[in-house]
């Protein structure tokens, strides 16, 4: 039978003198370090105590009062009062749906502007010019009544026809018998005009008027009659305006003006058809 037996006594001395020399050691270390630095105490604004010192229960209320005031009002130098609060913010609200109405109309309209430019992009549209045609003689026929002198309602091939025949009475008071002849292309688009005015007794002002106040280039047989030629047709358009050529013819009481803008020709037409008629 084996017997246990401690370990020899000098095995426990080495380990007390080992822990001995370690223990010396780090306390030699730790003297050896720097002190450290002074650290200065973080202070929290408002206060007389640091981030370490615990806040006192009459510090801490004082605190929370201060955070429960209301701002202080840059236009009121003060804090503004319940009163004022809620006028305040009844103005804002007011003003929210004000801009908010603004907007639905503009919206509004928008939509409206819209809905105008499809329709007029959609339906279809005729856009050459539009010509009237009025039955000039009668209403030749219907003015004769208030007249003494026969009015001239002359006949024109078919592709002439009126988009005005009217009785006036200038400032002048000369009595004028007006038509005014539109003469058609194969398409039936107004190609030239052509306009006649008949005065009644007319005076030389009247008739310098409608002639543009130009004297007389010529004279010319049309009809079986002398008519008083204005030839300016080698003026401008601009410069020629609605006389560029015109014949002029007096007749007992009455005196003819054919005029147009164009060609001779379909002046000379017009003149041809009233002294046919006389």
């Amino acid at each position: 039978m084996t017997m246990r037996t401690s370990p020899p006594r000098r095995n426990v001395v080495r380990y007390v003198s080992i822990f001995d020399t370690y223990r010396n050691t780090l306390c030699r270390a730790r003297q050896a370090r720097p002190p450290p630095a002074p650290t200065t105490p973080r202070r929290i604004a408002g206060t007389r105590f640091d981030a370490r010192t615990p806040l006192r229960p009459l510090e801490v209320s004082r605190r929370m009062a201060k955070q429960s005031q209301p701002p202080v009002v840059a236009e009121l130098g003060r804090p503004e009062t319940p009163e004022e609060a809620a006028a305040r913010k009844a103005e804002a609200s007011r003003l929210h749906r004000a801009r908010q109405t603004f907007r639905n109309l503009l919206a509004s309209l928008a939509v409206c502007a819209l809905i105008v430019l499809v329709m007029v992009l959609i339906v279809p549209r005729d856009d050459s010019p539009v010509v009237r045609d009025i039955d000039y003689a009668a209403a030749a026929a219907e003015a004769a009544s208030d007249v003494s002198a026969p009015l001239a309602a002359p006949e024109l091939p078919s592709q002439w026809t009126s988009n005005e025949a009217e009785l006036r009475t200038g400032a002048d008071g000369v009595t004028e018998w007006y038509i005014g002849f539109i003469l058609s292309d194969g398409d039936g688009n107004a190609a030239e005009f052509v306009g006649m005015s008949q005065g009644l007794d007319a005076n030389p002002t009247w008739l310098a008027d409608r002639v543009a106040k130009r004297a007389p280039t010529s004279t010319t047989v049309v009809g079986g009659l002398t008519w008083d030629e204005y030839d300016y047709t080698d003026l401008p358009p601009g410069e020629s305006g609605n006389n560029a050529y015109t014949l002029v013819l007096e007749r007992a009481e009455s005196t003819y003006v054919v005029y147009g803008s164009h060609s001779a020709d379909a002046v000379q037409t017009v003149a041809q058809a009233i002294a046919d008629a006389m």
